[in-house]
């Protein structure tokens, strides 16, 4: 019964990872599209 908990751990982790990229990329995109917009240009951090 000791590897139970691991066996749900890797599963949890993966998706934990997952989720963490995909919220990379739809800041990403979210950024680009920003950029792209013609109108009021906003500061950014170098």
């Amino acid at each position: 019964m000791a590897e139970r908990p691991k066996s749900l751990l890797i599963p949890f982790l993966a998706a934990a990872v997952v989720a963490g990229f995909a919220r990379m990329v739809a800041e990403k995109i979210k950024r680009d599209r920003e950029l792209r917009r013609p109108g009021p240009k906003h500061p950014q951090d170098s």
